[in-house]
């Protein structure tokens, strides 16, 4: 992360992925997020009907659980099928993702940027640990679609270990 990619308004993080466009977006949706991310997720429209991943669009909903005891919602902000997903996380933050192609069909670029919009000290923690976090999890999608290895501890739940 260069310095410029980090203030306490907002943060960048990218990884190159060895895959199409196509396919880095699909870890976007509910099947894709739990195979990195998060252990389960829940998408509703605006009537409360409980909706697939591939359908997610602006102003629906999300509730998503870790493995660990920790889960939160928010509301899809914008959801463009191969392009960008951004949301609110928490009361204070939005995070988009997007994805750009380096070389069709070979490697591609996600891009994560986290927004702080009430950058005082009472959230500060939260925002670095969000920084933090998303480090480890890019890292993890990395690992999942190049390797097939999912990087997450599994077995035992400890709030201090970064792999959760």
């Amino acid at each position: 992360m260069k310095r410029e990619d980090f203030n306490k308004e907002r943060f960048t993080l990218e990884i190159k992925v060895a895959c199409s466009k196509e396919e880095l977006f699909e870890y976007a949706t509910s099947d894709g997020l739990t195979k990195w991310f998060i252990g389960h997720v829940e998408y509703k429209d605006g009537d409360g009907k409980y909706i697939e991943g591939s359908e997610v669009k602006e102003g629906d909903t999300y509730l998503w659980k870790w493995q660990k005891p920790h889960q939160i919602d928010g509301t899809v902000l914008s959801y463009q099928v191969n392009d960008h997903f951004e949301f609110t996380f928490g009361k204070d933050f939005t995070v988009k993702f997007s994805v750009e192609e380096v070389e069709p069909g070979v490697s591609s670029v996600l891009r994560l940027v986290q927004k702080n919009h009430d950058p005082n000290e009472s959230n500060e923690f939260g925002f670095i640990n969000c920084c933090v976090c998303w480090t480890f999890f890019l890292t993890n999608l990395k690992s999942v679609v190049e390797q097939g290895k999912d990087l997450r501890e599994q077995e035992i739940i400890n709030e201090s270990f970064v792999n959760q």
